[in-house]
């Protein structure tokens, strides 16, 4: 049996995502807005950004993932089923992936993550090369 401070919290978690699930029906967001990932994942992102003025990075990290997919052309147009589609296809754990360039890197993110998301489940974090390349020429 749930405790009257998990049900509050639970209670608080449905709320947030109710509020979510509403940003996104109404299409009234920006791709850049990071609350469609949710408050924690905004706090790393914020995180992540004292971290790199403070030159813990080697690379700045990219993420969310999700953050830099953009539909183009006609498919940008055409309401959220291609949107849908495309989030279903690879998966929100996917789009809120976030990529470091090196080992180090990934320490730093990942000490973040963990003050971050100390119970919850976290994002994953992808070691990647990070050519700085924009793979928008399709």
């Amino acid at each position: 049996m749930a405790t009257k401070s998990e049900y509050q919290r639970l209670q608080s978690n449905r709320s947030e995502l109710q509020r979510e699930k509403a940003t996104l029906a109404s299409g009234d967001w920006d791709a850049r807005d990071l609350s469609r990932f949710g408050n924690s994942t905004k706090a790393l992102t914020e995180a992540v950004e004292e971290a790199v003025g403070r030159g813990r990075f080697k690379k700045r990290p990219v993420g969310p993932v999700g953050r830099h997919v953009r539909l183009a052309g006609e498919a940008a147009d055409g309401g959220n089923d291609l949107a849908d589609l495309l989030e279903a296809e690879l998966g929100f754990r996917n789009l809120n992936t976030f990529l470091v360039d090196n080992l180090p890197d990934y320490s730093v993110l990942d000490s973040l993550i963990k003050d971050i998301f100390p119970r919850q489940r976290p994002p994953q974090v992808r070691q990647w090369w990070l050519t700085g390349w924009r793979h928008d020429h399709l």
